[in-house]
């Protein structure tokens, strides 16, 4: 875990709280082991406005997310608890790739965890990332293993003629499948088509230059 840098512990604290809740665009909460959320920023309340009528205070976190992941979620708020270190945790959520990281900062009787969470390709941070068993794909779950398959390559941004050629198909069969994702997805083109298939985290991250130009 970082030290704190000497320049900063003169700084006002509420700063550096108002820096991570407005400027970071990441969703921020504070919640207990037990899923309750006890206060949330603006941009984690947009987000889950289609999902909750009300404010997100007093809702419980578990209840926005299949129990498999709520339980993972649990999990690592416990592991937090035992080590004292940051956990986060990869999923996938109504089919959109998320990090999550817990950390906590109220001990006692009600621990009280600060969860910071964004949609990326890559984690948060640079401690050890978990990975959850169960991801919620959303309206994704409806593809076949074949059409998440060639989504997942759309997202690569692969032609047709491409993705036949690496799944030795023929391009009708390709373009067939193409179609038939877009009207499950009520998607129609190709760069609407890879974007979900890179917020669901189908599709590797783009990879980071070396170092020095060195590969």
């Amino acid at each position: 875990m970082s030290a704190m840098p000497e320049c900063l512990r003169a700084v006002d604290p509420a700063l550096l709280w108002q820096a991570l809740v407005d400027d970071s665009e990441a969703r921020v909460g504070l919640t207990t082991l037990d899923g309750e959320i006890l206060w949330a920023n603006d941009i984690a309340r947009r987000r889950h406005a289609t999902r909750v009528r009300h404010a997100l205070d007093g809702v419980n976190m578990y209840d926005l997310v299949p129990s498999a992941i709520a339980e993972e979620f649990r999990r690592a708020k416990e592991q937090c608890l035992q080590t004292g270190r940051p956990v986060t945790i990869e999923t996938v959520i109504d089919g959109v790739q998320t990090h999550l990281t817990y950390r906590v900062v109220a001990r006692g009787e009600r621990p009280v965890f600060l969860v910071v969470a964004r949609d990326a390709a890559q984690p948060l941070a640079d401690h050890p990332c978990q990975t959850t068993r169960t991801r919620d794909l959303g309206v994704l779950s409806t593809l076949t293993r074949r059409e998440l398959e060639i989504l997942a390559l759309i997202g690569e941004h692969l032609t047709s003629q491409e993705i036949a050629q690496r799944l030795c198909r023929s391009v009708k069969t390709i373009e067939w499948h193409r179609v038939s994702i877009g009207r499950k997805l009520k998607v129609r083109s190709r760069a609407e088509l890879a974007l979900l298939a890179q917020r669901a985290g189908l599709t590797p991250p783009p990879q980071q230059p070396a170092p020095n130009g060195t590969n």
